[in-house]
C-alpha cells in the first residue's frame, strides 16, 4: 500500500510559514504524513512534539561533511540544496512512496489528489513557471527572469519511489552539493536550473501543465483568481496551491520582492482577489506567531565567536573547496577565516578588495608588512590571482 507524504523545508524562523502550509494541507489531507526539515538549530525555540507535523533535521539527512555544506550556502542555498537530501531520506529511511516537496511559502487551497495519482504512472511531476507567454510590456516578469530562473519552479516537486527516482536523486545531489547557488554569469540559480536538464536526462517525468498548480506572481498574468461559494477557484477551475513567493508580511500591498516595484506587471490594488487571497494567507501566517518567531537567529549565520560571515566568504570557501575544508570546522577555525580574509584580499570583486589589491601591488614595503602579518602563503595567493 503506498505510503504518502509532504515535506517542506525552513530555517526555524520561517516555521510559521511551514505551519500554515502543514495546516492548509492538512485540512484536505488529514491522513497524510507532514514532515518539515529544520536546517538550523531549533533547541529552545520549538518543542517538536507540540507541533502538527514531524521535524527532520541535517543531521538525519546524511550529508557528507555536513558543517561545510552548511557554510558554503546562505540559508537560502541551503534550503534548497537539501532538497534532494531529504526526498531521499523520506523514500529510503521513512519508506514514503508517493511524496509531494512544496515550499513553505505555499498555501494548499485544494485536495492534490490527482498529483499523487500522477505518481501512479510517473516518476517525477514538475510544474512550469508559466504556461501562456509573456506580454510584450516591458514588465517583470519577462523571458529573461524565466532565462535566468529556469522552465520549472522547484517550490513544487513530486516524487515516487522507484529506482529511476533514486537515480535522479543521485544525479541531483550530486549537482547541488557544490553549485546550488544564484550564480546568474555561471548559469546557476539555486535547485531550479538543473531541472531544465534532469527533465530530459530521466525517464517518465511528467510535467503537470494544470493552471490550478503552483499559481504564483510569475503566471498571473495567465491566471485569473477568484473565491466562489468559499472555494478558491483559477480560470473557472480548481485553485490547488498558492506560491507567495518573495511575499513579506511587512509589505503587503507588494505581490513579491523578486521584482522592483516600478517594473512589476501585478499589485494587489490591481487584483481585488488575490489581494483578498493575500490577506487571508497574510493573517493565517500572523496566527501561527510570526510576530514572535520572524526574527529567531539563523545558526549558521556567523562564525562560533558571532562575527557575521561575510556571503563573498561563502563563495570563496565554496569554490575553493578542497584547500578549505582541509583547515577542519569553517565555523569554529580561525584559520578558515584569515584565509578567506586573504582569499577576498586577493580577489578584485569589490571596490574595497581592488584598493587593496592595488595598494598591495604598487605601495613599496606593504607586501613585506602584509607577509608578516599573514604569513608567507599571502604572497602566493596574490601571484597566483594576478596570473594572466
Amino acid at each position: 500500500m503506498a505510503t504518502k507524504a509532504m515535506c517542506t523545508i525552513v530555517a526555524k524562523n520561517y516555521i510559521a510559514q511551514a505551519r500554515t502550509l502543514c495546516e492548509s494541507f492538512s485540512s484536505f489531507h488529514p491522513d497524510c504524513k507532514i514532515y518539515v526539515l529544520i536546517v538550523d538549530d531549533f533547541r529552545g525555540y520549538l518543542t517538536p512534539s507540540a507541533e502538527a507535523f514531524e521535524i527532520v533535521s541535517l543531521n538525519d539527512l546524511r550529508i557528507p561533511n555536513l558543517r561545510s555544506f552548511c557554510f558554503k550556502y546562505n540559508v537560502t542555498e541551503l534550503c534548497t540544496a537539501a532538497k534532494p537530501f531529504l526526498l531521499e531520506h523520506l523514500a529510503r529511511d521513512r519508506s514514503i512512496t508517493k511524496l509531494l516537496y512544496l515550499d513553505p511559502d505555499i498555501l494548499v487551497t485544494n485536495r492534490l489528489d490527482h498529483l499523487y495519482s500522477i505518481l501512479d504512472r510517473s516518476d517525477i511531476v514538475l510544474t512550469p513557471h508559466i504556461d501562456t507567454d509573456f506580454p510584450e510590456d516591458g514588465l517583470q516578469p519577462d523571458d529573461g527572469a524565466m532565462f535566468r530562473t529556469g522552465i520549472f519552479n522547484l517550490g513544487f516537486i513530486g516524487i515516487r519511489d522507484s529506482n529511476e527516482t533514486r537515480l535522479f536523486l543521485d544525479w541531483w545531489k550530486g549537482k547541488l552539493y557544490n553549485k546550488c547557488a544564484v550564480d546568474y554569469q555561471r548559469g546557476y540559480f539555486v535547485d531550479q536550473k538543473f531541472m531544465d536538464l534532469g527533465s530530459v536526462l530521466f525517464k517518465n517525468v511528467h510535467i503537470e501543465k494544470g493552471v490550478g498548480c503552483n499559481v504564483a506572481y510569475w503566471n498571473l498574468h495567465s491566471r485569473h483568481i477568484e473565491k466562489k461559494d468559499g472555494t478558491w477557484t483559477c480560470n473557472g477551475g480548481p485553485l490547488y496551491f498558492f506560491h507567495f513567493s518573495g511575499y513579506q508580511q511587512s509589505d503587503p500591498e507588494r505581490l513579491t520582492y523578486h521584482v522592483p516595484k516600478e517594473e512589476a506587471r501585478h499589485r494587489t490594488s490591481d487584483k481585488p482577489e488575490v489581494k483578498k487571497l493575500f490577506l487571508e494567507y497574510r493573517e493565517r501566517v500572523d496566527k501561527n506567531d510570526y510576530a514572535a518567531v520572524h526574527s529567531w537567529p539563523y545558526t549558521f549565520a556567523t562564525f562560533s565567536n558571532g562575527v557575521p560571515i561575510p556571503y563573498q566568504y561563502r563563495r570563496l570557501y565554496r569554490d575553493d573547496l578542497r584547500e578549505m575544508e582541509a583547515y577542519g570546522d569553517p565555523f569554529e577555525s580561525a584559520a578558515v577565516a584569515r584565509r578567506l580574509f586573504l582569499k577576498r584580499l586577493a580577489s578584485d570583486d569589490t571596490v574595497v578588495a581592488r584598493f587593496l589589491s592595488a595598494a598591495y601591488r604598487r605601495v613599496p614595503g606593504l607586501q613585506l608588512i602584509f607577509k608578516r602579518l599573514f604569513g608567507p602563503r599571502f604572497t602566493s595567493e596574490r601571484r597566483r590571482t594576478e596570473a594572466p
